[in-house]
């Protein structure tokens, strides 16, 4: 009995009077509290006064508690839904949260807002309203920017000089090691030139973008001016941060090294312990990228150049004996690590500013421990 009554409220809210529907996007903010609230949401708000009903219907959501959720989120099947919600309960989570929040007038006639809220309605049913998520071309910015991909909206689809990486990157000027994290492991597909459409899977880009599109119907814009609901105190970046970031991080490496060298006797074994733990630490990195690569659904982390440096024959070197093999070894290791110290201009992929100073820390580990396993320079005199 409860469940027929929930299906007749939701068929009679379906059937709304056209000239009650007022409906508007809404742009919220971003956070550093966690990864998902990194780039801002969108959503869709309408509110119809003839049923007193202000409904936020929000493809971001998921469901943390889904059977096998974590195993679906690492192998790239994650599982989305459209929700419906009421407005205030929206609204105080992103403020209690300090996002900003600011909304604009959806120009549509009586037509489209109905027939704009009967397709959310249906698909937010159980049967229709899951999706498979992707972070950059199908998400809750992208899906509302493809509810006006009909002949009633015109668009200019114009090529731009960004890329997916250039614009995950202005969106975490904070957040160094995210940022890291997330050059690490997506590939060289996000370093190509994407168009303004593409540019949508930000909110703040779905908003500005969307700025130029108009309403065939009506003939105006689609898009009213912005009314801002929330402004969230201003954020910034404290000195600390700056301290123990990954930059940072990498160059407190290369001087303990030194250091070590100049203060420590039996220079060889120095050598080879931090050899082995630089060595250790990039082949683990190297397995991360394998594994997101070969193993899983994320089709954004495959040809992944950052295994040049981050490579897997480094889980080799340290434990291969002295000889001709070990040898190969060392030369193909130091040419990669070369090749993205000077030759990463003309690579196909970007790379984050920590990879140079790490590579100029492993090839001078590898030339001193090839020094003493060969004594190299012993040889270079005799010539």
């Amino acid at each position: 009995m409860k469940r027929i009554f929930v299906i007749l409220l939701v068929l009679a809210l379906s059937v709304v009077s056209r000239a009650d529907l007022r409906v508007s996007l809404l742009t919220c903010g971003s956070s550093d509290s966690d990864v998902a609230s990194s780039f801002g949401h969108s959503a869709i708000r309408v509110t119809d006064s003839r049923s007193n009903t202000d409904i936020v219907f929000n493809y971001g959501t998921y469901n943390f508690y889904a059977p096998h959720f974590v195993l679906k989120f690492l192998r790239g099947e994650m599982v989305y839904m459209l929700t419906c919600e009421p407005f205030d309960f929206f609204f105080d989570i992103y403020r209690h949260e300090q996002r900003d929040v600011v909304e604009r007038i959806l120009n549509l006639d009586e037509d489209q807002k109905t027939e704009l809220y009967n397709f959310l309605w249906t698909n937010a049913r159980p049967e229709h309203r899951d999706y498979y998520y992707d972070y950059l071309v199908d998400n809750c910015a992208t899906r509302v920017r493809d509810l006006f991909s009909g002949e009633d909206f015109s668009h200019p689809e114009i090529p731009t000089e960004t890329t997916y990486r250039m614009l995950l990157r202005e969106c975490l000027p904070t957040q160094a090691w995210l940022c890291l994290g997330i050059d690490l492991v997506l590939g060289s597909r996000i370093d190509a030139p994407i168009d303004n459409c593409e540019q949508m899977f930000l909110p703040s880009y779905l908003e500005n973008n969307l700025l130029a599109y108009r309403n065939v119907k009506t003939d105006q814009a689609l898009l009213a001016e912005p009314e801002v609901l929330y402004k969230a105190e201003p954020r910034e970046g404290g000195a600390f941060s700056k301290l123990i970031s990954p930059i940072a991080a990498s160059l407190y490496a290369i001087a303990l090294f030194v250091l070590l060298m100049l203060v420590c006797r039996n220079r060889k074994t120095l050598v080879r312990v931090y050899g082995r733990i630089l060595y250790t630490l990039l082949a683990l990195g190297s397995l991360i990228i394998l594994l997101l690569w070969f193993c899983t659904s994320h089709q954004w982390c495959v040809s992944n150049w950052n295994l040049l440096w981050l490579n897997p024959l480094f889980l080799l070197l340290p434990w291969i004996p002295a000889g001709r093999f070990h040898r190969v070894l060392v030369y193909v290791c130091g040419a990669c690590l070369c090749c993205v110290l000077f030759f990463w201009w003309a690579l196909p992929q970007v790379f984050n500013v920590f990879a140079f100073p790490v590579c100029a820390l492993t090839l001078l580990v590898t030339i001193l421990q090839y020094h003493y396993d060969y004594r190299l320079i012993k040889r270079i005199r005799t010539v």
